[in-house]
């Protein structure tokens, strides 16, 4: 028969195609994928460590770095100013230290060196003071172990401030605060220990212990003298007037006024006597025996400012 009718054409494609697959499955390029079935895409149990994305990617995990929350003391003195924390397992190096009450983080010089009892970390006054913490209850800080710029290792080693950080965020501080819960307190803080010494070198800090040296007694200021106060100024004696005669014929006129109170204001200053004369009030003194008493007794009360007083006879 010429030409094969539908259905033998459709028995000889499946034939074919059946025929085919083993020798497509031999030319599969090299190194094409598989696809695996759904049922296999989770990975083994068994699964050797470094082993899928993580240990294949090339960054293999680093060594774990020093992060830890706790109480901080502050050291008595500043070991010539050095921007320095220390602490037992605290890592020779660098860190930054945040206080959580604030937010406020700085970078400092670290050493593996005891604390105080109780506490996580000592700082130097230097390190409190750029942190705004004072000298009452222990600090609360998280201290985190960095690897600063060789710019900010340069200014610590010679006791300068590293370039400012950002404050923690309100989220991280949250949880950080709740991480301290399980932190228990310090005991009542101790005297403060001497701040061990941390040498300028560019890559860590080495302490060394410092004794601790007693501030300079200062003498007490010498009290000034006592200033004396001047001798107030005797006043002059006044001028004796000699006592009137019983009798005579000569006095000695002052002073005439409208006022009668002024006149006798007057006489009773000079030891005189009051005379109305018309319309006025005369202060006189005397009488006088003689010229000579009446005359001495005019010249008195010129010197004490009366110079128009004279000397008048009845």
């Amino acid at each position: 028969m010429r030409y094969l009718n539908s259905k033998a054409l459709g028995a000889l494609t499946a034939i074919g195609l059946i025929a085919s697959g083993p020798a497509a499955a031999q030319h599969k390029p090299a190194g094409a994928p598989s696809v695996a079935p759904i049922g296999d895409a989770t990975p083994p149990v068994n699964l050797p460590a470094g082993a899928g994305p993580s240990g294949t990617s090339g960054t293999p995990a680093g060594p774990v770095r020093f992060d830890r929350v706790g109480y901080a003391a502050i050291a008595g003195d500043s070991a010539h100013g050095a921007i320095a924390a220390w602490g037992a397992g605290l890592p020779q190096g660098f860190a930054e230290v945040t206080d959580l009450a604030t937010g406020r983080t700085v970078l400092v010089k670290t050493a593996d060196s005891a604390a105080r009892a109780g506490y996580l970390v000592e700082l130097s006054s230097a390190v409190a003071q750029l942190l705004g913490i004072g000298d009452g209850a222990p600090a609360k800080v998280r201290v985190r172990q960095v690897e600063p710029i060789a710019a900010d290792q340069v200014a610590l080693d010679q006791g300068r401030p590293a370039a400012p950080r950002l404050d923690a965020p309100p989220i991280l501080l949250t949880g950080l605060r709740a991480q301290l819960a399980d932190v228990p307190a310090p005991a009542a803080a101790a005297a403060p220990k001497p701040t061990p010494a941390v040498a300028k070198t560019v890559g860590g800090a080495v302490p060394t212990p410092t004794p601790h040296l007693k501030p300079p007694v200062t003498p007490p200021p010498a009290k000034p003298a006592p200033v004396k106060a001047a001798p107030a100024p005797k006043p002059a004696p006044a001028q004796k007037t000699p006592p009137p005669a019983a009798t005579g014929k000569y006095r000695v006129q002052v002073a005439a006024f409208a006022s009668q109170a002024n006149a006798k204001a007057l006489a009773a200053k000079i030891g005189g006597h009051v005379l109305a004369s018309g319309k006025y009030w005369r202060v006189e003194l005397g009488p006088f025996a003689d010229t000579a008493a009446a005359k001495r007794a005019r010249d008195g009360v010129a010197k004490r400012g009366y110079g128009d007083a004279r000397v008048i006879t009845d």
